[in-house]
């Protein structure tokens, strides 16, 4: 008799199972380990305070001189530290100095790990503050207002003040400590470490955002007045810091050369406010800034400029109203938050994992339009728009695209289309073609929709995925629907009326 043949393995194609969450039950235990943790913590630091208090201490010698110095900080005898050493001489003198090390770098790096962490959420509190908006009507058209979401604080007044006040509150804090405790002389790191933060913000920054850009890619400061405002605040802080210390007052800062220095920044912030707003460039051209769109302020030399290849592309006059409105999609700042990032990377150096995305999970397939929002000028002939998956499906999948009618109707503004898009097992892009009809009328910008539905696995013949990212859950739709908004490219018609004449 034969041998039965050994049946093939199934095909990962099942759903995971949910871990079971109590939100109840995790904070509970959340809060037994942080009381564990302290009471730990508080009876090993009464332990060690009696054991500290059966020392007797040694008997230091008052005139260093003869001993060529006073001692060093670590050392029996020498001055005590604003936080170390916690038990005194019994804990320079008896505890060996290897212990000692071990135990000073894990606090310090604990230290540091807790200031990373309240920087993050200092930082997401900073932005969430600087990206706050409100709503402005304002007329584009002859009796027509449309509504715009316009940021409350100015990015460079942002940038300047809060994001820079956030980042750099560590060596701040660090140089207040230090000169409080050190009866307002300076110490060797607050100081230093200022000058030295800003030093590796003014080269090293420069240099890595500089080495970043792909060759042969380029990159255009688009409001000089603002680059060159801090440029100068920049360098012109090192020439006076080297004149306060060395000509005016040696090794010494005074009360007057303090309000100085500090009444400099608010004067940095307010030019650089002013050239941000265009001040100084219509001071230079005599011309106003013109404004892309709301809260999108570009010179005029740029709008002029973006406008000519608009036109040159299309090949006609284009209205003032379309221009503004497409250079206002195309320059819409990212709302991509860097605190989150920040905290993804601080979970996966203290050893947890990143926070999760809103659902699904890193294995499974998400398929989806890559913006929720298009433009496109009538002119234009036919809009691609772009299907991207997360990642490679491992599988052929499939899902079907339809356009759906809003204000713009099919066959007036658009044609219809409708069909399969289908993803082969190593693709993460697809292009979707919609006809746009052109016409020589003029007529309001209208909308319409492109939507996608029934995402599915194509059966196939394959045993198993052989990619890196096999499909482990049933694939879903991410942004599934698409609005369209068809811009006018014709000129309105003038009407002249005849007046009569008695």
């Amino acid at each position: 008799c034969q041998e039965a043949e050994p049946e093939p393995a199934p095909e990962c194609t099942e759903k995971a199972e949910p871990v079971p969450y109590n939100k109840s039950i995790e904070r509970l235990k959340a809060g037994a380990a942080a009381v564990g943790i302290v009471a730990f913590w508080v009876i090993l630091f009464v332990v060690l305070g009696e054991m500290e208090k059966g020392y007797q201490l040694p008997v230091c010698p008052t005139d260093w001189d003869a001993f060529g110095g006073p001692p060093r900080s670590c050392k029996p005898c020498a001055e005590k530290l604003i936080f170390l050493p916690r038990f005194g001489e019994w804990e320079r003198s008896e505890w060996p100095n290897a212990i000692r090390l071990v135990l000073y770098l894990v606090g310090l790096l604990w230290l540091f790990l807790g200031i990373g962490i309240v920087c993050d959420q200092f930082m997401g509190a900073i932005e969430e503050i600087t990206s706050a908006e409100h709503v402005v009507w304002l007329e584009v058209r002859s009796g027509s207002k449309h509504k715009f979401h316009v940021k409350v604080w100015n990015d460079t007044v942002a940038n300047l003040t809060l994001m820079a006040l956030g980042s750099s509150a560590p060596e701040i804090l660090l140089a207040v400590i230090e000169t409080y405790g050190g009866q307002f002389y300076a110490g060797p790191l607050g100081p230093s470490t200022i000058v030295g933060s800003a030093a590796f913000n003014l080269l090293v920054i420069t240099a890595v955002c500089v080495s970043a850009i792909p060759a042969p890619q380029t990159r255009k400061i688009a409001q000089t007045d603002v680059f060159l405002t801090t440029a100068f605040f920049s360098v012109f802080a090192y020439i006076w810091m080297l004149f306060v210390l060395t000509v005016s007052t040696p090794d010494k800062v005074d009360l007057e050369e303090g309000i100085i220095t500090f009444c400099m920044f608010p004067l940095l912030v307010i030019l650089a406010f002013l050239g941000d707003r265009g001040y100084f460039e219509r001071m230079r051209t005599g011309r106003r800034r013109v404004t892309a769109g709301p809260g999108i302020a570009r010179s005029a030399s740029w709008v002029d400029q973006e406008t000519a290849k608009l036109q040159e592309k299309f090949g006609k006059e284009l209205p003032e109203e379309a221009i503004a409105y497409l250079l206002n999609k195309d320059n819409k700042p990212n709302k991509g938050s860097k605190a989150a990032m920040r905290k993804n990377v601080m979970r996966n150096v203290t050893g947890g994992k990143a926070a999760p995305p809103p659902s699904g999970s890193d294995d499974q397939l998400v398929i989806g339009f890559e913006a929720p929002e298009h433009v496109v000028f009538e002119c234009a002939g036919t809009l691609q728009i772009k299907i991207v998956a997360n990642h490679a499906p491992g599988v052929a999948v499939q899902c079907k695209y339809v356009t759906v009618e809003g204000t713009a109707k099919q066959g007036a503004r658009y044609f219809h289309a409708e069909g399969i898009v289908r993803f082969t097992a190593t693709q993460t892009e697809a292009v979707v073609h919609v006809p746009i009809i052109d016409d020589d009328t003029w007529q309001p910008d209208e909308h319409f929709s492109c939507v996608l539905s029934d995402l599915h696995v194509v059966p196939s013949t394959s045993p198993r995925p052989s990619v890196s990212h096999p499909v482990m859950h049933e694939p879903r739709l991410g942004i599934d629907r698409t609005v369209i908004t068809v811009l006018n490219d014709d000129m309105p018609g003038t009407l002249n009326f005849e007046l009569e004449q008695v």
